[in-house]
């Protein structure tokens, strides 16, 4: 009897444990299935800078979505309760089209300093470049620039000088950059001597390297700060052991030091190139972080002092 009640006992409790494992797998299911309509819309896109920030000036952090839409992306940035889709200006009515070697890149920066940031778009549509700026105002998100530039980047930042933007088109050894400052509101764009960019000629003959890559790979430019390690060119070798074929997409750049003065003296750079795979002749990706910094052993130009893929 003592026996038979034990037993009883016994299946009761395995009884519970299974009814209230359901109950928990009912819960889960209820609530993935309750978040998915913000979830399955996202591809596994990159994102370089925290996206739970406050965009609207109202002091709570706000949250941005990126997703597709018939393979085109959009943009969602949830906001006390109000949503908010970006839309474009007429002149480039496109935030770009999902495509797996040219990924979209999002940044946040306040270049106007006024705690509202602006939002950075790069893309690509049919193996055209995007660039879109949006900025907050009048309680909508206004596109107020937009372009077809493979080049994105900030100057003068957070030091004490006014930041600017500079954005462009580099290809083929080419680069033509403009200039802009946030002026009430407004970009202003200003005449820019490109040769003026820190580490200019590093970088572009960097980028003109790796796209000789594999069959240059011997040719190292004179771009590497002294001391550089034959370790830290491991993302070189990657690129060279499985592409046989390396192009250029989009960089965007930013300083990162200065001198007691205000004067820039690091930066550094993402730069995004596709290659075609020398396996399967398949189609890869690859983004660099490359560092650069003055080398006053060399005219005080800007070399490669680290390099990450």
């Amino acid at each position: 009897m003592k026996v038979k009640i034990l037993i009883l006992k016994k299946n009761h409790l395995l009884s519970i444990i299974f009814a209230v494992a359901f109950l928990f797998s009912l819960l889960i299911l209820w609530r993935v299935k309750t978040s998915s309509k913000a979830l399955n819309t996202l591809n596994p896109l990159r994102y370089k800078e925290d996206l739970n920030v406050d965009l609207t000036g109202d002091g709570v952090k706000d949250n941005i979505y990126i997703g597709t839409k018939d393979n085109n992306y959009y943009v969602e940035i949830s906001s006390n309760k109000k949503n908010y889709y970006l839309k474009c200006n007429n002149k480039l009515n496109s935030l770009g089209k999902f495509k797996e070697d040219y990924p979209i890149n999002l940044r946040i920066h306040d270049i106007s300093r006024d705690k509202i940031p602006e939002i950075f778009i790069q893309s690509s549509e049919n193996g055209v470049p995007i660039q879109h700026i949006f900025t907050f105002h009048n309680k909508e998100f206004k596109d107020i620039f937009c372009s077809n530039g493979n080049i994105l980047g900030f100057l003068d930042y957070k030091n004490n000088k006014t930041p600017k933007l500079i954005t462009g088109t580099l290809n083929k050894g080419n680069i033509d950059l403009g200039y802009y400052m946030m002026i009430n509101e407004k970009l202003e764009n200003y005449s820019f001597d490109s040769s003026l960019l820190p580490g200019k000629k590093s970088i572009m003959d960097f980028i003109t390297y790796i796209e000789s890559l594999p069959y240059g790979e011997e040719y190292k430019p004179d771009v590497f700060y002294q001391g550089f390690g034959e370790s830290s060119l491991y993302a070189i070798d990657k690129i060279s052991s499985e592409c046989y074929e390396v192009s250029f997409i989009q960089g965007y750049f930013t300083d990162s030091k200065w001198d007691n003065s205000g004067n820039i003296t690091e930066v550094t750079w993402n730069l995004d190139f596709k290659g075609k795979g020398k396996d399967d002749n398949s189609n890869k990706s690859y983004s660099l972080k490359v560092n650069l910094i003055i080398d006053k052993n060399s005219n005080n130009e800007f070399k490669i002092n680290s390099l990450s893929i």
